[in-house]
């Protein structure tokens, strides 16, 4: 019973840790159909971002399946970060907020 107790407490303190990960994010999707879209989500909100169905100035990113998709380019000319779906997917399985370097769409090159 120790044993049991003692991992609950344990894994009690990462998962509000986790739920934190993202809180300074506020993003919206694009060209994504569910289920994939309402997967994506639920990860970034579990994770603690907050969602917006339209870009918006107070939002930060952009999870975008594609290059050059009208939000995309609202996000660009707000000054947002367009991301693949990956970062959130890849944070979430890692328990951790990775590094959005590698998961960025750079102006002129969407792929990868």
């Amino acid at each position: 019973d120790d044993d049991g107790g003692g991992d609950e407490e344990r894994d009690e303190k990462p998962d509000k840790d986790f739920k934190h990960k993202m809180s300074d994010i506020v993003f919206v999707l694009s060209g994504f159909e569910n289920p994939e879209r309402d997967q994506i989500r639920r990860k970034a909100l579990a994770m603690g971002a907050d969602y917006r169905r339209d870009w918006s100035r107070d939002c930060t990113h952009c999870v975008t399946a594609f290059h050059g998709t009208p939000k995309y380019m609202e996000a660009e000319r707000g000054g947002g970060l367009n991301v693949k779906k990956n970062w959130i997917l890849d944070s979430y399985k890692a328990k951790k907020r990775l590094p959005i370097i590698k998961y960025l769409f750079f102006r002129g090159r969407g792929g990868g």
